[in-house]
């Protein structure tokens, strides 16, 4: 740590502090209104060529919420060499420099969004209506019936009818029984394993025996409730059926099925009320990048923005990039980071 003059300021050009004792502990220390009171206080003075900068507690504190494991003296020290070289680069004339003012509006664009915009769409201030939208619009992850997920196998004839021959419908069943007992026989745990073995099953059917005028298909039931889209007869059987068994065959207007069960999701009714955290939670995200490019939008419009196409393409093509970004395509960090100009 850099030492003071003898009269505890430090001589232009060169760098002194203010002896920091219990007042810097208590700044950052445990919260409340001492530490918050700590926060406002100066823990040092720089004195520069160009004038005396304070350096509060609060500003401190914030350095080193960045810095874990580093003592409250180096980080100090740290801010108090930023210091004396932003004055020195000042002092040069550099302050109107194009790439100091590019990174100075940075820092000003990262500071408005942080405490302005930032601070108006944090999930528990969204819009109600935000919230409301998307619950609607994804109810069903909320409130549902029993739902299943499975496959089947069906016998049929080439028409995805049931036999209407006495005969032939009778050696569906069999043959749909047959199969059964060949998947219970292999002791099958998962949907792939069931989807891949009647699939093989459907593929070798017309050279192991199936009765002519008969077909194999294997199909994915996907997610379904029992009032759902099959018919009532087919949802009465999937529901009756354990999960991760082969069921029995049993017959539908379609033909004679052999089902399987993978999953069972239990019914749920969760009102607005009680997933509005969650949902807010989820849609946060999207909404501040809604919001922000509202705003930016809004900006750009008022102050009559306008592009000059011709020298933007040909800077695209030297670039090899698209001069236009895809519709819904945009950038921007509306958390308070944008994206930043090169």
């Amino acid at each position: 740590m850099r030492r003071r003059g003898r009269d505890g300021v430090c001589p232009p050009g060169s760098v002194g502090i203010t002896a920091l004792g219990v007042l810097l502990g208590l700044a950052l220390g445990a919260p409340g209104a001492r530490a918050q009171s700590a926060d406002a206080e100066v823990v040092a003075r720089v004195q520069t060529a160009t004038g005396e900068v304070r350096i509060t507690g609060a500003r401190l504190a914030a350095y080193a919420a960045h810095q874990p494991g580093r003592s409250t003296a180096e980080l100090l020290d740290d801010l108090v060499t930023f210091e004396v070289l932003a004055a020195q680069a000042g002092a040069a004339g550099l302050a109107a420099d194009p790439a100091v003012r590019a990174a100075e509006n940075q820092a000003l664009v990262r500071v408005y969004l942080g405490r302005e915009f930032g601070p108006r769409f944090t999930d528990d201030k969204l819009p109600a209506h935000y919230v409301e939208s998307a619950y609607t619009q994804n109810r069903g992850q909320f409130v549902h019936p029993e739902l299943r997920t499975g496959a089947h196998v069906l016998v049929t004839t080439p028409a995805s009818k049931r036999p209407t021959d006495p005969a032939l419908d009778a050696e569906a069943q069999r043959y749909a029984e047959g199969i059964a007992t060949r998947l219970r026989a292999e002791q099958l745990e998962t949907g792939e394993q069931f989807a891949a073995r009647v699939k093989q099953i459907a593929d070798e059917a017309p050279t192991a025996g199936l009765p002519e005028g008969l077909v194999v298909r294997p199909e994915s039931l996907g997610r379904f409730a029992r009032s759902g889209p099959f018919v009532a007869a087919f949802s009465e059987a999937a529901f009756g059926q354990a999960v991760h068994e082969v069921g029995s065959p049993f017959p539908t207007d379609f033909g004679w099925h052999v089902v399987w069960i993978d999953t069972i999701e239990p019914a749920i009714n969760r009102p607005l009320a009680e997933v509005s955290d969650e949902v807010r939670a989820r849609i946060g995200p999207e909404v501040r990048q809604m919001e922000f490019r509202t705003l930016t939008d809004g900006l750009a419009k008022a102050g009559d923005a306008a592009v000059d196409t011709g020298p933007l393409e040909a800077l695209a093509r030297r670039l090899q990039a698209p001069a236009v970004a895809p519709a819904g395509d945009r950038e921007g960090a509306p958390d308070g980071s944008p994206p930043s100009p090169r």
